[in-house]
């Protein structure tokens, strides 16, 4: 809920498609920042598991990135079944792989 707060105030109501909105919106932001971040921690000198942890986790981002692309499709199409049974729950599933 926290992250949703910055895009509704002024709002005197909120229905539940655009809730899911700005969560996707604060999501998409938050992976950005933690594929940023995991690049920005390898460089030559860092251990090779480390290394290999990185990577696996700008993957799992990357995944859950490609997931909410598909779940905006999925909320233009009015496909609320492909939104919340498959693609959010994907792009969740990636986030939590590396403790977003």
């Amino acid at each position: 809920m926290d992250s949703l707060l910055p895009h509704i105030s002024g709002y005197d109501s909120l229905d539940v498609i655009s809730a899911v909105k700005f969560q996707m919106e604060a999501f998409s932001k938050a992976i950005e920042q933690a594929i940023a971040n995991a690049t920005n921690l390898k460089d030559p000198s860092t251990d090779k598991m480390i290394a290999n942890i990185l990577d696996a986790c700008v993957e799992s981002y990357t995944d859950s990135q490609d997931s909410l692309k598909k779940a905006w499709e999925a909320i233009a199409a009015h496909d609320i079944g492909t939104l919340m049974n498959s693609e959010l729950s994907a792009a969740l599933t990636g986030i939590s792989t590396c403790g977003l």
